[in-house]
């Protein structure tokens, strides 16, 4: 199992660690300092580096990342560059510039590999609104727009719009890419909760029902308390909302009728004091589940026992983490 964690370090390093979890230890290891992802032609415009790139997706050794700059005279004026970065070899690729960006409030961006035509693409939803459309007092209509970009490609595509119902999200919230497509998570105006794909080959969206029992409230951060991952090149779906359990959900496409399995549940007393997510990693040899609490700890839980092995992350632990973004990571860069 590969994990990788992108720690910030004042005031230039951003260092990219790699964590392999052998199941008799955790090791560590510095593989890149991701320095040199700036834009010179930002900076000579006053734009500042806000020195807090997010790992977008990672796929065959290919990493995508998301770099925020703000303009000290204009705070609310952003502009997002995107870049992939080689594992392997170590080499940068700034995606095209796209203009526009001071129409739009929000922006959720997908990575992914295409297997029919062999490409690696990105995927970016843009949140806009109409403010001359009132549907309430306080309260104006939301849109998107939808562009992809295929790598080795000089421009951005626009495409067809995503779901309306993408347009519920009341957060920044990031993509899960299994089985060639990205998925989302959203909530319908009555609150129920649904997954937003989109398949990278055809490039259409669709739109997936969860469990009957989930939904959310109308303050919900999704973001928070669901988390989707993949376990077993499934698409899995941890329900983190209540207060002394966790269920963990596997969508199965080759069944129908029953799509949603309830794999387990886990009790947060047997699993650690102060987790509030979890994220699944993979099935270890024993039969015991290797999870991500928190983004701080691996955690080896036996399901049949209730009992778990904490396996802190030395090299990154909790007092010295300072910023951090983790990503898992399952099989080989090559």
């Amino acid at each position: 199992m590969n994990l990788l964690r992108l720690r910030f370090e004042a005031p230039f390093d951003r260092l990219l660690y790699l964590v392999e979890d052998n199941e008799e230890q955790v090791c560590v290891q510095q593989i890149h300092n991701l320095k040199n992802l700036k834009n010179q032609n930002l900076a000579i415009h006053g734009y500042v580096y806000n020195d807090d790139p997010l790992m977008l997706g990672l796929c065959h050794g290919l990493l995508c990342l998301m770099s925020v700059y703000t303009h000290p005279c204009e705070p609310k004026r952003l502009r997002f560059l995107i870049h992939t970065f080689n594992l392997i070899t170590g080499e940068y690729q700034q995606l095209p510039h796209f203009d526009g960006w001071d129409d739009y409030y929000q922006t959720n961006i997908g990575f992914g590999y295409d297997v029919s035509s062999q490409k690696f693409k990105v995927v970016m939803v843009r949140f806009y609104t109409n403010r001359s459309v009132k549907i309430e007092s306080d309260t104006v209509r939301i849109k998107n727009q939808v562009f992809v970009h295929t790598l080795g490609s000089f421009a951005w595509r626009r495409i067809v719009d995503a779901p309306s119902i993408l347009n519920n999200q009341r957060e920044q919230i990031s993509s899960v890419f299994v089985n060639g497509s990205l998925h989302w998570i959203t909530s319908s105006d009555d609150h129920k909760l649904f997954i937003v794909t989109f398949n990278l080959g055809v490039e259409e969206f669709k739109v997936i029902s969860t469990p009957e029992s989930l939904g959310c409230s109308s303050d919900c951060l999704l973001d928070k308390q669901y988390k989707l991952g993949v376990l077993e090149g499934c698409l899995s779906l941890v329900d983190c909302t209540h207060l002394a359990f966790f269920d963990m959900w596997v969508f199965q496409n080759n069944n129908e009728k029953k799509p949603w399995v309830n794999k387990f549940s886990i009790r947060k007393i047997s699993l650690w004091q102060f987790c509030n997510r979890i994220c699944p990693i993979r099935y270890q040899k024993n039969g015991e589940i290797l999870l991500l609490c928190d983004d701080q700890f691996l955690v080896s839980y036996d399901t049949k026992t209730n009992t778990h092995t904490t396996r802190a992350i030395k090299k990154l632990g909790k007092k010295n983490l300072g910023n951090v973004n983790v990503f898992p990571a399952l099989g080989s860069f090559i």
